[in-house]
């Protein structure tokens, strides 16, 4: 049942395995028992005495008369080796089971599968389609999608809930309370999910966008176990008591982990800060990692169990259910998962949820300027958050808005066709950076553009940023010189991208899940876009070009995003003189640049239609 994985993960495992086991099992030898010898187990756990333990305490610092006295030859690691005192000796050898109540043998494990067989169901049907979930039932609240594993046919399953509120994290404080109570899920489900993950069953909970995500892996069998289990856990802790039973211990750990957290952020790279900024200046409800590190420094657990309350009372439920499972299994235990988290309204149909999840919206570029219909640019420069990391870095970001299948299809080819050429002159030749990036930008679910990223130590922002503009006022010249048989052969690569089949069910869930989550529910959409791939000519990419990408293209609308090194503020402060004179707007706060400007609206709602499997509702 093992999951085809990534080929350099799997080779680079396989090289190991290959100095652990003969050549005939270098593929099985690490999952497979080929001969089952309880004497082997028992001459183990015989082994298990004082007279064959080593114990090794670290620490940063010893006591005194603790002091290491040897020095390891490869980092000058101190380190002392000693035999234990008679008196602690003595008392190892002599310890009996009864002295210490609490230490047990864990107890069976009750999510360990033994059926592994496939289900008999609309897996069987072969008219059930092989590319995308069926929506099996909907109304108000709930929305489920299936699909029977009629693929990779493995006994497992993929089960994603997304939980969407009007009590989201649409603020820091319920962001944080937000990122804050998911991590006391995941810890307190510590209990259970080490004795699932031998089972070959994963779950976690995590802080999304409009709200919450859970998400359970793994053998199909006792998969809905492990799920009663974790909601049970995120329903406690909702409760009013949780924060008197609660552990404080436990909250402040949390807190200190989201606290290194958002701190490990700061010294992250450059390139991870531009990137940063850039959403930063284009979500409306993105907030800085400084606003939440003042919110985490004063939360308290009541005011995540608050959160956490109002959260479940106003909150709707997508669920994606992919594997193998029928059709009613699936609505079952999505059924048990609404009835757990709005015990007072346990039918979804005839729940009333007031507040409505607030969409992802989007700055619009394109009326930065007096004149609409012209280019606009907009520059968003900070200093760097790390002063010890010499590195500068900049993002340019191409807006170009909502676009449909076919436009879709000429920004996937020009970032094709942009890659090699500009890694080669802006990395290879000119030596601007370590990183050289460029790739399709997706803002908020639909919002489309181009981004070009590189980080620099040698080399400041704005020179940086005119070496990418230079670049790109060649580059248009190569597309026209292009042969026939180059344009072609590029064509055919980006079509066989977007046609790469799914290596595993995990890959095949993501896919659907990400569309799920966008609302757009267009489950074909690649397909959609190879086929506008494989009909483009030279003259639709160059005018393509002209209207989004060139320096005067009539739809061009630039957000370039400076992240400044200490070493390069100097250089920069020299030449902002200069840019008083040129029509870029200078962002110096992002918040307060967002209430001046328009949002794009939001598309058209997806109409969805449910597929009838005869599920008997409950």
């Amino acid at each position: 049942f093992l999951s085809q994985r990534n080929p350099m993960d799997y080779a680079c495992s396989l090289a190991g395995w290959m100095q652990q086991y003969p050549p005939s099992m270098y593929l099985s030898g690490a999952y497979k028992i080929y001969e089952w010898n309880a004497d082997l187990v028992q001459e183990c756990l015989s082994a298990l005495t004082p007279d064959n333990m080593f114990v090794m305490v670290s620490s940063p610092t010893f006591g005194e008369g603790d002091s290491c006295t040897e020095e390891e030859p490869w980092y000058g690691t101190k380190y002392r080796t000693m035999d234990c005192d008679d008196e602690t000796w003595k008392k190892w050898k002599s310890v009996r089971h009864e002295d210490y109540p609490a230490l047990q043998l864990p107890q069976i494990n009750d999510m360990i599968a033994t059926d592994f067989g496939l289900v008999q169901d609309a897996s069987d049907d072969k008219t059930f389609p092989k590319d995308k979930p069926q929506c099996i039932y909907q109304d108000d609240n709930l929305r489920l999608w299936y699909k029977p594993d009629n693929v990779f046919d493995m006994p497992k399953v993929n089960i994603m809930y997304s939980f969407s509120s009007g009590q989201g994290p649409f603020s820091p404080d319920a962001a944080v309370a937000g990122h804050v109570y998911a991590e006391l899920v995941n810890e307190l489900c510590n209990e259970f999910s080490y004795l699932a993950s031998m089972a070959g069953l994963h779950c976690d909970v995590g802080v999304a966008a409009a709200g919450l995500e859970v998400h359970v892996s793994g053998y199909s069998h006792k998969a809905h176990v492990l799920l009663e289990r974790l909601v049970d856990t995120m329903m406690q802790l909702s409760e009013d008591e949780s924060s008197t039973k609660l552990d404080p211990e436990l909250f402040d750990r949390i807190l200190f982990k989201i606290e290194q957290l958002y701190q490990s952020f700061l010294v992250a790279q450059p390139y991870q800060h531009a990137i940063y900024g850039g959403d930063l200046v284009l979500e409306q409800d993105k907030y800085t990692i400084f606003d939440k590190l003042n919110v985490l420094k004063r939360i308290t657990l009541e005011e995540v169990t608050t959160f956490a309350k109002g959260f479940w009372k106003h909150c709707r439920l997508e669920a994606l259910i992919h594997g193998n499972v029928s059709a009613q299994h699936a609505y079952d235990i999505t059924s048990m998962v609404w009835k757990k988290t709005h015990r007072s309204q346990p039918k979804s149909a005839e729940a009333v949820i007031t507040r409505a999840a607030l969409d992802k919206r989007i700055i619009d570029l394109s009326n930065g300027t007096s004149l609409v219909g012209s280019p606009s640019s907009f520059l968003y420069r900070f200093s760097g958050f790390n002063e010890a990391n010499t590195n500068s870095c900049v993002s340019i970001i191409l807006q170009m808005g909502p676009l449909d299948l076919a436009t879709n299809a000429k920004l996937a080819f020009v970032n094709h066709l942009v890659r090699e050429p500009a890694f080669n002159q802006l990395r290879t030749e000119e030596q601007l950076g370590y990183i050289v990036h460029n790739s399709v930008k997706t803002s908020g679910d639909h919002i489309k553009g181009l981004l070009f990223l590189i980080q620099s130590d040698s080399f400041g922002p704005i020179h940086v940023e005119n070496r990418i503009e230079t670049f790109l006022e060649g580059f248009r010249q190569r597309i026209v010189s292009m042969s026939d048989e180059d344009f072609q052969a590029n064509v055919n690569s980006v079509v066989a991208s977007f046609l790469e089949k799914n290596k595993n069910l995990g890959e095949e869930s993501s896919k659907y899940w990400h569309v799920i989550l966008n609302k757009t529910y267009q489950f074909e959409r690649l397909q959609k876009i190879a086929s506008h791939v494989k009909e483009l000519n030279k003259s639709q990419v160059l005018r393509f070009f002209d209207k989004y990408v060139a320096a005067n293209a009539e739809c061009r609308h630039k957000l370039c995003v400076q992240v400044v090194a200490k070493q390069h503020e100097e250089d920069v402060a020299t030449q902002e003189e200069e840019e008083k004179t040129s029509d870029v707007v200078r962002i110096k706060n992002p918040a307060d640049f967002k209430r001046s400007m328009p949002l794009f609206a939001m598309p058209p709602k997806a109409e969805v239609q449910m597929v009838d499997f005869g599920i008997k509702m409950v």
